[in-house]
Protein backbone atom coordinates (compact mmCIF):
# COMPACT_ATOMS: atom_id res chain seq x y z
CA UNK A 1 0.00 0.00 0.00
CA UNK A 2 1.09 3.13 -1.19
CA UNK A 3 1.11 5.92 1.98
CA UNK A 4 0.96 8.60 -0.33
CA UNK A 5 -2.21 6.93 -2.10
CA UNK A 6 -3.92 6.67 1.22
CA UNK A 7 -3.45 10.33 2.34
CA UNK A 8 -5.16 11.76 -0.31
CA UNK A 9 -8.38 11.34 1.43
CA UNK A 10 -10.16 12.02 4.77
CA UNK A 11 -9.74 8.87 7.59
CA UNK A 12 -9.73 7.46 10.89
CA UNK A 13 -6.89 5.66 12.34
CA UNK A 14 -6.39 3.24 15.03
CA UNK A 15 -3.17 2.70 16.42
CA UNK A 16 -2.21 -0.33 18.28
CA UNK A 17 -0.27 -4.01 18.79
CA UNK A 18 -2.13 -6.86 18.21
CA UNK A 19 -2.17 -7.86 21.95
CA UNK A 20 -5.66 -8.80 23.28
CA UNK A 21 -7.36 -5.74 24.00
CA UNK A 22 -6.26 -3.98 20.90
CA UNK A 23 -7.86 -7.15 19.26
CA UNK A 24 -10.83 -7.70 20.85
CA UNK A 25 -12.00 -3.65 20.69
CA UNK A 26 -11.21 -3.34 16.83
CA UNK A 27 -12.96 -6.24 15.82
CA UNK A 28 -15.93 -5.22 17.91
CA UNK A 29 -15.81 -1.78 16.23
CA UNK A 30 -15.24 -3.18 12.84
CA UNK A 31 -18.83 -5.50 13.25
CA UNK A 32 -20.64 -3.24 15.18
CA UNK A 33 -20.18 0.32 13.84
CA UNK A 34 -18.15 0.07 10.67
CA UNK A 35 -21.48 -0.71 8.76
CA UNK A 36 -22.94 2.45 10.02
CA UNK A 37 -20.54 4.60 9.30
CA UNK A 38 -18.95 6.68 6.12
CA UNK A 39 -15.50 7.49 6.44
CA UNK A 40 -12.19 4.92 6.03
CA UNK A 41 -10.25 3.60 8.79
CA UNK A 42 -6.62 2.23 8.52
CA UNK A 43 -5.33 -0.41 11.65
CA UNK A 44 -2.27 0.52 11.88
CA UNK A 45 0.17 -1.35 14.52
CA UNK A 46 2.49 -4.29 14.74
CA UNK A 47 1.44 -7.94 14.41
CA UNK A 48 -2.36 -6.55 12.90
CA UNK A 49 -0.79 -7.94 9.63
CA UNK A 50 -1.95 -11.36 10.84
CA UNK A 51 -5.83 -10.17 10.69
CA UNK A 52 -6.15 -8.81 7.38
CA UNK A 53 -8.40 -11.53 6.47
CA UNK A 54 -10.55 -11.20 9.55
CA UNK A 55 -10.30 -7.36 9.81
CA UNK A 56 -10.11 -5.59 5.80
CA UNK A 57 -13.47 -4.55 4.40
CA UNK A 58 -13.20 -3.06 1.00
CA UNK A 59 -13.68 0.52 0.60
CA UNK A 60 -14.36 0.35 4.39
CA UNK A 61 -11.54 -1.07 6.71
CA UNK A 62 -7.85 -1.76 6.01
CA UNK A 63 -5.37 -3.10 7.93
CA UNK A 64 -1.63 -1.99 7.81
CA UNK A 65 -0.23 -3.57 10.18
CA UNK A 66 3.68 -2.76 11.63
CA UNK A 67 4.59 0.73 9.48
CA UNK A 68 8.22 2.05 9.70
CA UNK A 69 6.85 5.61 10.67
CA UNK A 70 3.93 6.18 12.61
CA UNK A 71 4.26 9.73 12.72
CA UNK A 72 2.82 9.86 9.04
CA UNK A 73 -0.29 8.25 9.81
CA UNK A 74 -1.14 10.40 12.87
CA UNK A 75 -0.37 13.51 10.41
CA UNK A 76 -2.89 12.47 7.58
CA UNK A 77 -5.69 11.12 9.80
CA UNK A 78 -8.44 13.05 10.43
CA UNK A 79 -8.96 11.61 13.70
CA UNK A 80 -8.32 8.40 15.62
CA UNK A 81 -10.18 5.96 17.39
CA UNK A 82 -9.94 3.97 20.82
CA UNK A 83 -11.99 1.13 21.08
CA UNK A 84 -10.38 -0.21 24.31
CA UNK A 85 -12.69 -2.10 26.52
CA UNK A 86 -9.99 -4.06 28.74
CA UNK A 87 -6.61 -3.11 30.29
CA UNK A 88 -5.13 -1.08 33.19
CA UNK A 89 -3.67 2.33 33.54
CA UNK A 90 -3.29 5.22 31.11
CA UNK A 91 -2.96 4.29 27.22
CA UNK A 92 -0.05 5.55 25.21
CA UNK A 93 -1.78 5.06 22.44
CA UNK A 94 -4.06 8.33 23.62
CA UNK A 95 -1.25 10.33 24.94
CA UNK A 96 0.48 9.74 21.13
CA UNK A 97 -2.70 11.09 19.28
CA UNK A 98 -2.38 14.35 21.97
CA UNK A 99 1.04 14.85 21.06
CA UNK A 100 0.12 15.14 17.20
CA UNK A 101 -3.27 17.08 18.25
CA UNK A 102 -5.56 14.41 17.41
CA UNK A 103 -9.34 14.67 18.34
CA UNK A 104 -10.10 11.25 19.51
CA UNK A 105 -13.22 8.97 19.46
CA UNK A 106 -12.70 6.40 22.57
CA UNK A 107 -14.13 4.10 25.36
CA UNK A 108 -14.12 5.20 29.03
CA UNK A 109 -11.11 2.56 29.31
CA UNK A 110 -9.11 4.02 26.49
CA UNK A 111 -9.48 7.48 28.32
CA UNK A 112 -8.58 5.85 31.64
CA UNK A 113 -6.48 8.47 33.44
CA UNK A 114 -7.33 11.72 31.27
CA UNK A 115 -10.93 11.82 32.44
CA UNK A 116 -9.99 15.41 33.13
CA UNK A 117 -9.77 16.85 29.82
CA UNK A 118 -12.27 14.13 27.85
CA UNK A 119 -14.06 17.13 26.60
CA UNK A 120 -11.23 18.96 25.23
CA UNK A 121 -9.86 15.68 23.58
CA UNK A 122 -12.91 14.59 21.56
CA UNK A 123 -16.13 12.01 22.05
CA UNK A 124 -16.47 9.20 25.00
CA UNK A 125 -18.36 6.53 23.42
CA UNK A 126 -19.53 3.35 25.46
CA UNK A 127 -21.85 1.92 22.56
CA UNK A 128 -22.08 1.22 18.86
CA UNK A 129 -24.53 4.35 19.00
CA UNK A 130 -22.12 6.77 20.55
CA UNK A 131 -19.30 5.87 18.16
CA UNK A 132 -21.54 6.43 15.15
CA UNK A 133 -22.56 9.34 16.22
CA UNK A 134 -19.50 10.67 17.36
CA UNK A 135 -17.59 10.14 14.09
CA UNK A 136 -20.90 11.02 12.02
CA UNK A 137 -20.14 14.44 13.86
CA UNK A 138 -16.38 14.03 13.49
CA UNK A 139 -15.75 14.04 9.94
CA UNK A 140 -17.71 16.98 9.31
CA UNK A 141 -17.00 19.10 12.41
CA UNK A 142 -13.40 18.59 12.30
CA UNK A 143 -12.22 21.23 9.72
CA UNK A 144 -8.04 20.98 10.79
CA UNK A 145 -6.51 17.48 11.86
CA UNK A 146 -4.14 19.21 13.81
CA UNK A 147 -5.68 21.05 17.04
CA UNK A 148 -2.69 23.31 18.51
CA UNK A 149 -5.17 22.69 21.87
CA UNK A 150 -5.28 19.23 22.17
CA UNK A 151 -1.38 19.67 21.30
CA UNK A 152 -0.89 21.96 24.53
CA UNK A 153 -2.88 19.78 26.77
CA UNK A 154 -0.31 17.41 25.67
CA UNK A 155 2.86 19.27 26.47
CA UNK A 156 1.52 20.52 29.58
CA UNK A 157 0.63 17.71 30.92
CA UNK A 158 1.32 14.32 29.52
CA UNK A 159 5.13 14.99 27.55
CA UNK A 160 8.51 14.20 28.44
CA UNK A 161 9.08 17.75 29.86
CA UNK A 162 5.64 17.61 31.96
CA UNK A 163 6.51 14.69 33.78
CA UNK A 164 10.19 15.70 34.46
CA UNK A 165 9.02 18.90 36.09
CA UNK A 166 6.48 17.07 38.41
CA UNK A 167 9.23 14.56 39.23
CA UNK A 168 11.43 17.84 40.16
CA UNK A 169 8.65 19.15 42.41
CA UNK A 170 7.89 15.78 43.97
CA UNK A 171 11.44 15.72 44.77
CA UNK A 172 11.78 19.18 46.26
CA UNK A 173 8.80 18.67 48.75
Amino acid sequence: VLFQNIAKKKFALFVGGAFYANQKGIAWFVKHVVPNIDIQIYIVGKGFEKFKYNLNIKGKVEVIGEVENLSEWYLKAHFVIAPIFYGSGMKTKIAEAMMFGKKIIGTPEAFSGYEDVIDQLGWLCSTSGDFIKAIDHAKDSIKNSFEPSIRAIYEKKYSYQAACSRFGEILME
